[in-house]
């Protein structure tokens, strides 16, 4: 992994602080031997495609009006059908993931002598804003999936974005993969 230039961020805007620490996350577990799995992003490409093949199509069909009603037409209901189904994939079922992978070596020596094998882990976050204007907290939480596909999502875990976050925008990656791992620790022996 090439080493990235620190660029600091706007630590009032939750969507950068959102996605910085996402990023360090993410950044730490690919770091762990972590294989990320695409899945979820693989699909809303495939029906954001689907979705910009029916605007071209109706756009470049070359029989002027009249004569491509129907193409317009079913280009059209196509449209609505895929853009839809984007809308909802990102809404409902990706929301608030922001990573999915696995490592069954990393939760081996986590859980000692459980039966079942974590199969894949889904990370989610999200920031809290709405109890204190001036201070911002991230949630984040795992759900893991199992062998035999049962599924557990563990406790939310909060992190104050002050206290990781220094005054010009820079955020201190020890302190946050400090927190990280305590989190990890403290959870995964119990599940």
């Amino acid at each position: 992994m090439s080493e990235e230039k620190e660029i600091p961020i706007n630590k009032y805007s939750i969507f950068e602080l959102k996605a910085s620490l996402d990023k360090e996350i993410t950044n730490y577990f690919l770091e762990e031997d972590f294989e990320e799995s695409n899945h979820y992003s693989n699909m809303k490409i495939f029906f954001g495609l689907l979705t910009c093949f029916c605007t071209g199509v109706a756009y470049l069909f070359p029989l002027p009006f009249p004569q491509n009603y129907y193409i317009i037409l079913f280009s059209v209901i196509g449209y609505v059908i895929f853009s839809t189904i984007y809308w909802y994939l990102e809404k409902y079922v990706i929301d608030s993931i922001f990573f999915v992978g696995k490592n069954e070596d990393y939760f081996d020596h986590l859980r000692p002598k459980k039966q079942n094998k974590i199969k894949e882990m889904i990370a989610h976050s999200e920031i809290d804003s709405k109890n204190n204007k001036k201070k911002h907290i991230y949630k984040l939480w795992f759900e893991l999936i199992f062998d035999d596909n049962k599924k557990i999502k563990t406790d939310m875990f909060d992190i104050n974005c002050t206290e990781i976050y220094d005054d010009r925008g820079y955020i201190h990656r020890d302190k946050i993969l400090k927190v990280l791992r305590n989190f990890i620790k403290a959870t995964f022996p119990k599940i």
